[in-house]
């Protein structure tokens, strides 16, 4: 999953949905502060993150943002 989001991003930087789809693949390999980087460049690229996903992340990684 992750390969093919890095895939897509270089192909298209500014492809919110494959920050979406990765910043979930990073929180469940514990690395929380790539999936934080891909909730922000998500943001950016005018995706807004599911609250749900957000809620767990903010648990996960013990941060707000």
């Amino acid at each position: 999953m992750i390969a093919d989001c890095d895939k897509a991003i270089a192909l298209k930087p500014d492809l919110a949905q494959a920050y979406g789809n990765r910043a979930p693949a990073w929180t469940a390999k514990e690395e929380y502060d790539k999936a934080w980087a891909d909730v922000k460049r998500g943001r950016e690229a005018g995706l807004e993150p599911h609250p749900n996903f957000l809620r767990a992340l903010q648990k996960a990684s013990g941060r707000q943002q």
